[in-house]
């Protein structure tokens, strides 16, 4: 359990790091369930842009379990600020 409440702050800690764009994204993407497409959109880039970003975002995240991939989205907290 510990393992785990670690690597949880370990993912919050890289997410906060990230830039405001690269948050954004991931919180259109994860949390408003938005396309690449929309996501690119709101973001004022192309969805392809806006993939290729998400993806080089979450391969610069630590692996914590993975909790993008998990079934309830809302189970991680996502800093924005």
């Amino acid at each position: 359990m510990a393992d785990a409440a670690a690597g949880a702050a370990d993912l919050e800690r890289a997410v906060a790091a990230l830039d405001k764009s690269a948050r954004l994204l991931l919180f259109l993407h994860f949390y408003m369930d938005l396309s690449h497409e929309e996501a690119g959109r709101v973001l004022g880039i192309s969805g392809a842009a806006a993939k290729t970003r998400l993806y080089r975002t979450l391969r610069a995240l630590p692996d914590a379990g993975k909790p993008w991939q998990a079934s309830s989205r809302s189970s991680w907290r996502l800093p924005l600020s």
